[in-house]
């Protein structure tokens, strides 16, 4: 070897090589100086079996520099690193070997003649868990998971990573620690009994008890929930929707995988949970007449000295089909096109003994009311509940009455009268007298309990949607959300 001519001489031929090749050269003379020696024209050099590595790597360099032979006695075996992953504890313990054509080799195995090995994929096998955050312990690497958190991160980051890198076995503990949600296939049934809408949720392999822990912690920002045993439940589509559903609707507390809701909330309550839930037939027909209740059969005979149009007919119907399914409401037409007669007419058709309706209304309006039932329906028995205290208690415990006429002002001071006898139904008449929910008036229509209780108003929102909120209180009480979230979420 000529260094300052970067030439080599063998057999009385001389080889001009690069720079770069003569970089070569010298580092590997530098580095395999100590065993080399003169053996007849050739030169030797020996090598440990854990030195494999080290031979390829040096043939690799002279086939930079030239025409290497036999290099391929000496490539790397085909190897496949192998990640045996189990729980302990708080913790995922992996066990690492090395897959070479079918035979496993614990890593740290030494080496031997029979079995060639890659040290350099070996090494980098190693550190590779390293940089995953694994910890070897003993014959295992550990890596902890502490938390859910940290938990939902393995399964959704690490493992994929890891078996992009090799072939990776799990134990059933480790399966187990974390389930798809769609394995749980939540299902959801909706009926309905006595003005309730009964919902109820259930999950494959749940146990009811253990709905109720899971549905409340669902958040629709986190993607998993935890269940009792520590493990997790990765949340798919259908169980956000249910989540979602359950959080709008909720009006009281989750039980045994169940909660109700005022039946006023059907059609909010099939938006919400659409094809993902199954409605009885009474939850079908209630919200198909809430959709179409010009369609609701009415079969009462209008029993009224009057011929109604067709408008007032429709408001009746809607009266009807309300009442059908146990609610009250509000009749909302303009002033002047027959609101007092409708309620007239509904109220002839439900008469009932020993329970009168009790109509509330502006103290001017009193005597239009008797006078109207005396004109459209003579055969009613009214009164109305006016002067001294005594006289209005005569009349309220008095037994034959239909209807009873009552102010606002009245009904408020003898509200504890009214509470004590059964009511049919209660009717406000200018609806809009009752608009705050604060007013003692207002808390004290809240105390009765009538079948149903209707509002009459041809201004039910006058300034703010508080004012509605109001009237719903009475008429449908349940129905809208408390006056705290309207007020937060919505126009005030």
């Amino acid at each position: 070897m000529i260094q300052g001519d970067q030439m080599l001489v063998r057999d009385d031929h001389c080889y001009q090589l690069t720079a770069a090749q003569m970089h070569l050269v010298n580092q590997l003379v530098g580095d395999f100086s100590s065993p080399l020696s003169p053996l007849s024209g050739q030169q030797k050099l020996t090598f440990r079996t854990d030195e494999a590595g080290s031979l390829r790597t040096l043939a690799d360099a002279f086939a930079k520099i030239g025409k290497v032979t036999g290099a391929e006695l000496v490539a790397a075996p085909a190897m496949t690193p192998h990640f045996a992953l189990d729980r302990d504890l708080n913790a995922i313990t992996l066990d690492l070997t090395f897959d070479y054509d079918g035979k496993e080799i614990p890593a740290g195995a030494p080496a031997t003649l029979n079995q060639p090995r890659d040290s350099v994929k070996e090494r980098q096998a190693v550190d590779y868990l390293t940089s995953l955050g694994f910890k070897p312990s003993k014959t295992l690497w550990r890596l902890a998971v502490p938390d859910a958190e940290t938990m939902y991160d393995f399964y959704q980051q690490l493992l994929p990573n890891l078996r992009e890198n090799g072939k990776v076995t799990v134990s059933p503990a480790v399966e187990a620690m974390v389930q798809d949600g769609k394995t749980l296939a939540p299902k959801v049934d909706v009926s309905e009994k006595n003005g309730l809408l009964s919902i109820s949720f259930s999950m494959n392999g749940v146990q009811s008890g253990e709905v109720d822990q899971m549905l409340t912690q669902i958040d629709v920002e986190r993607p998993y929930m935890t269940r009792k045993d520590g493990s997790l439940v990765i949340l798919d589509e259908p169980l956000r929707r249910v989540a979602k559903a359950l959080a709008n609707l909720r009006h009281g507390q989750l039980h045994h995988g169940k909660v109700e809701v005022p039946a006023a909330q059907t059609l909010a309550v099939q938006a919400a949970l659409g094809k993902s839930a199954d409605f009885d037939d009474q939850v079908k027909r209630l919200a198909q007449d809430l959709t179409h209740p010009e369609q609701f059969k009415n079969d009462n005979p209008l029993a009224v000295n009057a011929e109604l149009r067709p408008y007032q007919k429709a408001g009746v119907q809607w009266l009807e089909m309300l009442n059908a399914h146990g609610f009250g409401g509000i009749l909302a037409d303009e002033m002047g096109l027959g609101k007092t007669l409708e309620m007239i007419a509904f109220l002839t058709h439900h008469l009932q003994a020993g329970k009168p309706s009790l109509i509330v209304a502006p103290a001017s309006l009193l005597y239009n009311w008797q006078s109207e039932c005396a004109k459209f329906a003579p055969d009613l028995r009214v009164a109305v509940v006016d002067g001294t205290k005594p006289e209005r208690t005569t009349m309220i415990e008095a037994d034959g009455y239909d209807i009873l006429i009552a102010s606002y002002n009245s009904v408020q001071r003898d509200a504890a009268e009214y509470a004590k006898g059964p009511l049919n139904y209660v009717v406000l008449d200018e609806a809009q007298f009752v608009k705050n929910s604060a007013t003692k008036t207002h808390q004290s229509l809240r105390k009765l309990k009538p079948r149903a209780t209707y509002a009459l108003s041809g201004t039910p929102i006058e300034n703010r949607t508080g004012e509605l909120w109001a009237i719903f209180a009475l008429v449908l009480p349940g129905l809208l959300p408390s006056k705290k979230s309207l007020r937060e979420n919505g126009p005030g």
